[in-house]
């Protein structure tokens, strides 16, 4: 593949990554405060934490930083490189918030879930920004 087919890849890839993470922070987060813990949990443990959830969520972490990294090898380029970083950015935070997120599998209690979402939430906010860095510094990209 080449340089221009790498970027147009990897900017597909990190645009849809960002486009979920919008639809995260703006839809699916601020949910729990209308459903309430218990039932925000249950729809957690329906979505995000089936084997397709953590099948998803594990291509759209590994894919996003094989993608990004690799046009950054390609192109050399500061843009592509600062796409890279904020990709390895993104599987770090994510070390912080995946554990939380197991908690919430087996959690009943709802203060306990509301401090489990509130933690989740704020690693999750930060990943999304990461996701926005990455899509923006691939689109300001010239390969």
């Amino acid at each position: 593949m080449n340089s221009r087919g790498l970027w147009l890849a990897a900017t597909a890839f990190e645009g849809l990554r960002a486009g979920v993470g919008l639809l995260r922070a703006v839809l699916d987060l601020p949910a729990r405060q209308a459903m309430g813990p218990l039932a925000y949990a249950g729809y957690f443990r329906a979505t995000d934490l089936t084997t397709r959830g953590v099948v998803l969520y594990a291509v759209y972490g590994f894919g996003g930083l094989l993608l990004t990294g690799a046009t950054w090898r390609m192109t050399r380029k500061r843009a592509a490189a600062v796409a890279a970083l904020a990709s390895v950015l993104i599987l770090l935070l994510t070390t912080q918030a995946a554990p939380i997120a197991w908690e919430v599998k087996t959690a009943t209690d709802p203060a306990v879930l509301d401090g489990l979402f509130d933690r989740f939430t704020a690693w999750t906010l930060a990943r999304v920004a990461c996701t926005f860095v990455s899509f923006g510094a691939l689109l300001s990209l010239e390969p």
